[in-house]
């Protein structure tokens, strides 16, 4: 089963979007060459510096994309170096509960979870419209039709949240939900992370109301970082996690000094700019040290 909100396939990439002030303000320069700039090596070669910083400011804008999993082996094989948090160390009788109050973090320590059961990095956290909402319900084996021990919401207008620092690259969740005997419930997703400020929405299908739970899996196809993941109300019912697993954050492989010289702070016009005065400075027969045969014509 495929579940998404934003109409991406799984696996598939959002296009790259170029802003139209981008596109104006290149079409300026390109204008610009054509009259500064004499001879067609010139301008061929100036044509290609201007493709490059289209490319690269364009690709800040593309759109976030994620590869959902319904499958917890392909996800497992899919992603390495994965953490992994369940809650068997909550000390709740089987056919009983608990709540406590959120966040669960690593440094949570009362009756139920001892500082260091949950792992570093993850913070679990209910919100509702009153301070019970707040809370957060455990559940021992048994108690709610759920065969392992859980985190739920303690209330069914109660948005469950699950927020990673630093921000992480793939995310997945073992689910069920509890309706009060009306059947499986389906959840609005919200994630929100480096990749932009507007989350982007999903939806967990019908979780099941006993058992383990369903899995369901996100990973970004372009590099996304999640930082929060939140599971909206449903008419009445509460999302529950019965494990989390999660991979933290690759470095970025740093842009070439040069490449990020040419393409910061100055832009294209002043790129134009830098030329003319490495002219003035070197001499009329001289060309600009790294970029041979692209000095301006003299007017």
């Amino acid at each position: 089963m495929f579940v998404a909100g934003d109409g991406s396939e799984p696996g598939s990439h959002d296009e790259i979007l170029i802003p139209s002030t981008l596109t104006t303000s290149v079409t300026k320069v390109a204008f610009q060459i054509n009259h500064q700039y004499r001879g067609r090596e010139m301008r061929e070669r100036m044509s290609v510096l201007i493709a490059f910083v289209v490319l690269f400011a364009g690709a800040g804008q593309a759109r976030a994309g994620f590869t959902v999993y319904t499958s917890q082996p392909a996800f497992e094989a899919a992603v390495a170096g994965l953490t992994r948090q369940d809650f068997s160390a909550a000390r709740v009788p089987d056919g009983s509960s608990a709540l406590i109050t959120g966040p669960l973090t690593s440094a949570t320590n009362n009756a139920v979870f001892s500082t260091g059961d949950i792992v570093p990095g993850l913070s679990i956290s209910s919100a509702g419209s009153s301070s019970l909402g707040n809370m957060l319900y455990i559940p021992g084996v048994g108690t709610v039709g759920n065969d392992v021990r859980a985190v739920y919401t303690n209330g069914s207008n109660a948005t469950l949240s699950l927020t990673f620092s630093p921000q992480v690259n793939a995310v997945g969740l073992t689910l069920l939900s509890f309706t009060n005997g009306t059947g499986p419930r389906s959840f609005g997703i919200s994630l929100l992370g480096s990749f932009s400020t507007t989350p982007q929405s999903f939806s967990t299908g019908l979780l099941p109301i006993s058992g383990s739970g369903t899995f369901l899996g996100f990973v970004g196809t372009g590099g996304e970082q999640v930082q929060q993941i939140s599971f909206q109300p449903s008419n009445g019912a509460n999302v529950g996690v019965t494990s989390v697993e999660f991979q933290g954050q690759v470095s970025a492989v740093p842009a070439p000094a040069g490449l990020v010289l040419a393409l910061t702070g100055v832009g294209p016009l002043g790129l134009v700019g830098w030329l003319r005065r490495c002219r003035r400075v070197a001499g009329a027969k001289s060309s600009c040290p790294g970029l041979s045969g692209l000095d301006p014509a003299t007017s």
